[in-house]
């Protein structure tokens, strides 16, 4: 089955969920990202505010002073957030 460029980018827009807002947790969702941006401080709050039905940044903030997201750097050597479980 082959999609159609119109499928093909609302899959993409669904899988990062840009197309309706969620309730999940923001780990869970950094989790299904694979992770986030975050080179300056605030691009991963706005991304999970963009994405998450009434966000609270002190949900990430706790997560990150416990140091749950793990920072990587990709082959680029910008640092990103990412869950436990793809770190």
């Amino acid at each position: 089955m082959q999609l159609s460029a119109r499928a093909l980018h609302r899959t993409l827009l669904l899988r990062q969920h840009l197309l309706e807002r969620t309730t999940a947790p923001a780990l869970d969702l950094v989790g299904d990202l694979l992770g986030l941006q975050a080179q300056d401080n605030l691009p991963p709050y706005l991304s999970l505010a963009a994405r998450i039905e009434g966000f609270d940044p002190r949900e990430l903030s706790t997560a990150l002073e416990e140091r749950r997201p793990h920072q990587l750097t990709a082959a680029s050597a910008s640092p990103s957030a990412n869950s436990a479980s793809i770190a």
